[in-house]
């Protein structure tokens, strides 16, 4: 399963005086543990769950990669500096 999410946080810029949007994403992969259909009812919210288990995660903002793990090729990214890269 994979969740993209991308969004844009607007901030004020006191230099320019006004308003810029940022952009970000935070994209998971990962594989479901647990679903749980629910119950579907006439006039009646749908109410569902599912669990997943995170394999790989990278937060970006403006491009620059925050956060990166990958549990499966053993990567450890934080402010673009790989923790696991070989010396």
């Amino acid at each position: 399963m994979t969740v993209d999410c991308r969004l844009a946080n607007q901030e004020y810029d006191a230099v320019k005086g006004r308003h810029d949007f940022k952009p970000n994403r935070v994209l998971v992969h990962g594989l479901v543990t647990k679903n749980d259909l629910g119950k579907v009812q006439k006039g009646s919210p749908y109410e569902s769950s599912t669990e997943i288990e995170v394999l790989y995660m990278k937060v970006e903002r403006e491009g620059k990669v925050l956060l990166e793990i990958d549990k499966i090729n053993y990567i450890f990214v934080v402010d673009d500096v790989d923790y696991t890269a070989r010396l």
